[in-house]
């Protein structure tokens, strides 16, 4: 969800050409919020490029097909990343990456992010989470932390 809302909110300031790199993991939710039918099978071994428009807010998505298990590692992302830049010449580049403990993909990549949002999960990510996290980041990459699941304080 904040992966789309970022290419949502960058194509509407007219940030130039957005691009979302949907990097494959099983919990992705990006077909289902967007309402698209699932990935055609065969062709690009790099997965299906289409763009999404929603009253003329548009960006450029990059999804896995069906039966591949994603981008898995910092070569293929860069191929991947490549072919883009090659292709459409994205201002922006968004990856959807799954979650930092929960998979040795996401850790491989976050260093070589310029600027990285970290989603915390309100009463499920713990201090000690957030932690060993953080030891995932180079120290002068911009890190932005987004606390997710949040309830009203009635502040």
């Amino acid at each position: 969800m904040t992966a789309l809302n970022l290419a949502f909110s960058f194509a509407r300031l007219a940030a130039g050409v957005i691009a979302l790199i949907d990097t494959g993991d099983k919990t992705s939710s990006t077909t289902n919020l967007l309402n698209l039918s699932p990935p055609a099978k065969g062709g690009s071994d790099r997965g299906e490029h289409l763009i999404v428009d929603a009253a003329g807010v548009r960006f450029n998505l990059v999804r896995p097909r069906p039966g591949e298990i994603g981008i898995t590692g910092h070569a293929e992302l860069a191929d991947s990343i490549e072919l883009l830049k090659q292709a459409i010449s994205p201002n922006i580049i968004i990856l959807d990456l799954p979650p930092l403990l929960r998979s040795d993909k996401a850790v491989q990549l976050v260093s070589r992010a310029d600027s990285t949002v970290l989603v915390l999960a309100s009463n499920f990510t713990t201090r000690s989470d957030f932690d060993i996290c953080r030891t995932f980041f180079p120290s002068d990459q911009r890190l932005q932390v987004v606390l997710n699941r949040a309830r009203r304080h009635g502040l």
